[in-house]
């Protein structure tokens, strides 16, 4: 978790090597850019990732236990990762708080990055973890510490929790209890862990992405975190740690822990983020979406997604058509999110306000042309990474749900890059309401969000939900889904 090119800290990790970025196509409309082709990825925000808010269990700490013992021999597999920790790390995790084998894999794959999963890990110091060392990092709150590197705010909280517990900051289970019960990101964690899948890259990029947020590029998070995810899961499995997770200790987490989420647990400094809010404050702000009406549809009624009229603003818009609207109006802070990928000069993009929209919309942070760039990262081919990820698809306009158009539908000016952007609302005639960036008379880097009445489809225009988070709100029934 550690802001590596955070303004009070400018120690450089000695445990990796940065990657060159990678590359990926972004949905914008050739006529007001310049650039309609390839965009260099820009990196993700630079966000200490760990925003969350608290248990109590017995720990291994520095004693090890006789699993850990054996855990930490040279099997005949690659375990050119610290194995030391990982039984301990796994049978807490796992048998107290019902995460799966697969997301703590993605875990420790990160750990393996920020901190070689060392719980005595201090920043810089080169792999050469000693108690002494992290005592005398102890009052040094600039000095990222342990498993995720708590820094600032965070490496604070995490050593008076651990004096609250009559306990050292570096034992083991105590960090893996902060992490689920005190840490300002533990809601998050939960959610994470309810959402768990079944492949351990994808719980490495989610974790990261999520909770972690590092100022890694995307590519550097694939190769470097992804591949050790498929390591240490190798490991893992061969020693029996492969159990799935239990959702009902899952939900149990912070339900009733007795400890109060602490204030200002955010420890971000290059974003201007007052120490004294609470950090998790703008992810609840307009999470829910008990006001949006998703999943109500309308028919194909053979057109070819003309725009009717013009593109126009909220407060332009006619109340002929306003009154079919059903979403609540985009939540711009959703841009400010930490792991934004249009940062950098990608801002105001059709693909970007897709992106927040449909976030704030299905409650966990949406795909984004991750899996193949090049064929699923433009406007027009964006609900591949969606499908992907696990969204429906459907030929339906359906509210709540993003699209993906071609020329001549929906604002799509010439394909590639096509034009992407969200359904707000459905007409019984088959006519849809779009709202998008990067349309006139407002291209990007505008970031004005633009109405759209499309006249309806034919089928050539591809409808994508989001991908579910553990909040994201039920559906209504649609017939004839696809």
């Amino acid at each position: 978790m550690k802001d590596e090119i955070r303004n009070t800290n400018k120690i450089k990790k000695t445990v990796i090597k940065l990657s060159v970025l990678s590359i990926f196509l972004l949905g914008i409309s050739p006529e007001l850019s310049t650039q309609n082709t390839v965009e260099a990825e820009a990196p993700t925000s630079v966000l200490d990732g760990q925003n969350g808010c608290p248990v109590d269990t017995d720990d291994f700490g520095d004693s090890e236990s006789k699993k850990e013992k054996k855990d930490s021999k040279e099997s005949s597999d690659d375990t050119s990762f610290n194995t030391k920790y990982i039984t301990g790390i796994y049978n807490h995790l796992h048998d107290d708080y019902g995460f799966s084998g697969v997301f703590i894999a993605g875990i420790l794959a990160n750990w393996f990055i920020e901190s070689n999963i060392d719980p005595k890990a201090t920043q810089g110091d080169s792999g050469n973890f000693s108690k002494k060392n992290a005592e005398n990092a102890t009052s040094q709150e600039t000095i990222g510490i342990g498993y995720g590197q708590w820094t600032n705010v965070r490496h604070t909280q995490l050593t008076d929790y651990a004096k609250k517990k009559n306990k050292k900051w570096y034992d083991s289970n105590l960090q893996l209890d902060f992490m689920v019960k005190q840490d300002s990101s533990k809601q998050t964690l939960k959610e994470l862990a309810l959402n768990s899948g079944k492949n351990p890259k994808d719980e490495t990029v989610n974790f990261h992405d999520e909770w972690e947020v590092s100022a890694s590029s995307r590519s550097q998070v694939l190769s470097e975190r992804g591949e050790a995810a498929d390591k240490i899961w190798k490991y893992m499995k061969k020693n029996g740690m492969n159990g799935s997770k239990d959702e009902s200790k899952i939900k149990k987490i912070n339900g009733n822990s007795g400890e109060s989420s602490p204030k200002g647990a955010s420890s971000a400094t290059n974003k201007g983020v007052s120490t004294t809010d609470d950090p998790c404050a703008d992810q609840k702000k307009n999470n829910s979406t008990s006001k949006a009406d998703l999943g109500e549809s309308t028919k194909k009624n053979g057109k070819k997604g003309k725009v009717i009229g013009s593109n126009y603003t909220y407060s332009d818009l006619p109340e002929k058509y306003k009154k079919y609207i059903k979403l609540p109006k985009f939540d711009d802070s959703y841009i400010d999110k930490p792991g934004n990928p249009y940062l950098g000069g990608n801002e105001g993009q059709c693909t970007e306000l897709t992106w927040a929209y449909m976030w704030q919309l299905w409650g966990k942070r949406q795909a984004q042309g991750d899996v193949s760039p090049e064929e699923d990262g433009n406007g027009d081919v964006i609900y591949k990474s969606y499908k992907k990820h696990g969204a429906k698809l459907t030929e339906k306009p359906t509210v709540g749900y993003g699209f993906s158009s071609n020329p001549p539908y929906a604002n799509a000016a010439v394909s590639p890059p096509g034009h992407t952007g969200v359904v707000v609302g459905v007409m019984p005639d088959g006519k849809f309401i779009t709202a998008s960036f990067n349309v006139n008379p407002h291209p990007a880097k505008s970031r004005i969000v633009l109405y759209s009445v499309i006249d309806g489809t034919d089928g050539n225009i591809h409808f994508f939900s989001g991908v579910k988070g553990s909040k994201s709100p039920t559906e209504k029934d649609s017939k004839d889904k696809k």
